[in-house]
């Protein structure tokens, strides 16, 4: 998960959505 490159661990990513759905932003 966390196709965008600005993607981070810490939920920054501004769609968090797109994202794991364990937590937002996250990438795992």
């Amino acid at each position: 998960m966390g196709a965008s490159p600005t993607d981070t661990d810490f939920g920054s990513d501004p769609i968090p959505i797109f994202k794991s759905s364990a937590a937002p932003g996250s990438d795992g």
